[in-house]
C-alpha cells in the first residue's frame, strides 16, 4: 500500500521518522525549490561546491546544488543531525551511501531527470530508484533491440502504439532501479537475479515515470501509480522487508 502526503513541507524541512518495514519516496521539483537555492547550497561541503562549479552550464550547477542540498536536508532529518555533519561516500560503481558509522541505520538512493528529483529511503534494505522524463526524441528502437530481454521486448511490442513511449521508459526505470539496488552498472544488466528484486512503479504526472526496487527477494512484486504534487512524499508499507 502506498499513501501520499500532498502538503508542501515547511522550511526548514521537518520529516517524521521512517518506521521499520517502510519505504519513503519523495518527488521534488527543482524549479519549485529555486527560491531555496541559497539555503540548500549552504548545506553543501567544500567538495560538493567544487563539483557544482565544475558543471559547464549554470542550470546544471543549480540543479546539483538543489538536489544535493535537499538530500542533505532529508538525511539530516532522518538521522537527527545537522545536514553538514552527514558523511557520504560513493561505491566503486558511483552509488552514494552513508559513511560506515551510520550506514546500517538508513539506506537511500537518488535519481533525477529533467526537472524532477526522486529520493528513496529505507531502514531495512538497500533501495534503488529511477525517474525518467518521457523524451519523445529518443531513438527507442535502437535501445530496445540492444538492451531489452525477451520478456521486456514482448512487453514493449505488446503495448499499443500510443502506449509504447510510456511502456519503454517504465521498463527502463525498473531496470535502472533494480541495478542501483544491487549497486551495479547498466553494463551488468544481464544478471539474472535482477528480475527477482521487488519493484514498485510510479507515474509522476503525465511526463514522468519512475520505479523503486528493494534488495529483498522475499518481498512480492507490487505495482502502484501516483500523480503527486511536488514536493511529494509517498510511504510504501513493506513490512515483509524486515529481516
Amino acid at each position: 500500500m502506498i499513501t501520499a502526503n500532498r502538503r508542501v513541507p515547511s522550511w526548514p524541512l521537518k520529516i517524521d521518522p521512517i518506521a521499520r518495514g517502510s519505504v519513503d519516496v519523495w518527488c521534488v521539483s527543482v524549479q519549485s525549490l529555486e527560491r531555496r537555492l541559497e539555503a540548500l547550497s549552504a548545506l553543501l561541503t567544500p567538495q560538493e561546491i567544487a563539483k557544482a562549479k565544475a558543471y559547464k552550464f549554470e542550470r546544471h550547477r543549480r540543479r546539483f546544488c538543489i538536489a544535493r542540498g535537499m538530500l542533505r536536508a532529508m538525511l539530516g532529518e532522518y538521522l537527527g543531525r545537522s545536514p553538514g555533519d552527514v558523511a557520504l561516500v560513493h561505491s566503486a560503481e558511483g552509488k552514494p551511501a552513508l559513511a560506515a558509522r551510520a550506514r546500517e541505520s538508513l539506506h537511500f538512493n537518488v535519481s533525477h531527470s529533467a526537472d524532477l528529483v526522486v529520493y528513496t529511503f529505507c531502514r531495512d534494505a538497500e533501495v534503488g530508484t529511477d525517474v525518467e522524463y518521457l523524451d519523445r526524441t529518443l531513438n527507442r528502437d535502437l535501445i530496445v533491440n540492444r538492451a531489452f530481454s525477451q520478456t521486456e521486448l514482448e512487453c514493449y511490442y505488446g503495448a499499443g502504439v500510443d502506449q509504447r513511449l510510456r511502456t519503454f521508459f517504465q521498463i527502463w526505470a525498473r531496470k535502472e532501479a533494480r541495478l542501483k539496488a544491487r549497486g551495479l552498472r547498466m553494463a551488468q544488466l544481464s544478471e539474472e537475479s535482477l528480475t527477482r528484486l521487488p519493484v514498485v512503479d510510479f507515474a509522476f504526472g503525465e511526463s514522468y515515470v519512475g520505479a523503486v526496487a528493494i534488495r529483498s527477494a522475499e518481498l512480492p512484486l507490487v505495482t502502484a501509480t501516483t500523480s503527486p504534487t511536488v514536493p511529494h512524499r509517498a510511504r510504501a508499507d513493506a513490512r515483509a522487508l524486515a529481516a
